[in-house]
């Protein structure tokens, strides 16, 4: 065989390795447009418990952003809430125990299995906090919730907090993977709840 069909060869092969790796890599992919959040996802918001525990009618204040992104096997959103309230600092724990009862109702009632839970409640303010993973369908996910923090209610506009009440900020996390399949998300490894959201 001459050198020119030796090179007319091996790009040949080349070519089909490289076709052939283009196909199962796209095959792969995940995107947002197959994907669905989960019913507990579309539906939780952490403001039926805020009420509860504010102190004060200005409040809770903030917003909720969310994130889809495509992926290699799944698509992952990411949805983040911050409250700003002012709260009894008394109630600061049973603030933090009422939201935990009312997160896993809400994913036992969205039909998801919760599968690690682990810890417990945070009992003050510089605990860790807890986080509640689950699986439903073709989703995984973890919720992480952070401890009150402190919050200057300056930036809202609010030059003055309640007499010996606190001025924090509580953030609620849903991190979840959608894949092609059940078994895959069972299987599919889970969120990381250090993942700090940029939302």
């Amino acid at each position: 065989m001459s050198l020119a069909k030796k090179f007319l060869l091996a790009g040949a092969v080349t070519f089909g390795i490289y076709f052939i790796y283009t196909i199962v890599d796209r095959s792969l992919f995940v995107y947002v447009e197959e994907a669905s959040p989960s019913r507990f996802a579309q539906t939780y918001n952490p403001d039926r418990v805020v009420n509860r525990y504010k102190s004060d009618p200005r409040g809770p204040i903030g917003g909720a952003g969310s994130e889809l992104e495509a992926g290699r096997h799944f698509v992952t959103e990411n949805k983040l809430w911050r409250r700003h309230f002012f709260i009894h600092p008394g109630d600061q724990s049973r603030l933090m125990d009422a939201v935990r009862e009312d997160l896993l109702a809400s994913l036992t009632n969205s039909g998801a299995h919760i599968i690690h839970e682990p810890g417990a409640p945070i009992l003050s303010p510089a605990s860790a906090g807890f986080e509640v993973r689950y699986y439903t369908q073709h989703i995984n996910g973890i919720v992480v919730v952070q401890p009150p923090s402190p919050w200057d209610a300056r930036t809202e506009g609010l030059h003055s907090t309640p007499v010996g009440d606190n001025a924090v900020e509580l953030k609620v996390q849903i991190n979840e993977r959608w894949f092609r399949s059940e078994r895959q998300a069972q299987a599919g490894g889970w969120p990381d709840a250090r993942q700090v959201s940029s939302l």
